[in-house]
């Protein structure tokens, strides 16, 4: 998923008690243990 922001999506999902974990500068993820069984990706938009 494309985000502009993605220190803001991650203190977002944070503050939800939504686990993330960076794997980059501009990339994280949500696990699957917590997203119903589907990882989800972010990568900031340029």
């Amino acid at each position: 998923m494309s985000v502009r922001g993605i220190a803001i999506t991650q203190r977002f999902l944070r503050a939800n008690d939504i686990p993330v974990t960076r794997t980059g500068p501009g990339e994280m993820f949500v696990p699957a243990s917590a997203a119903l069984g589907t990882a989800i990706i972010f990568r900031q938009d340029d």
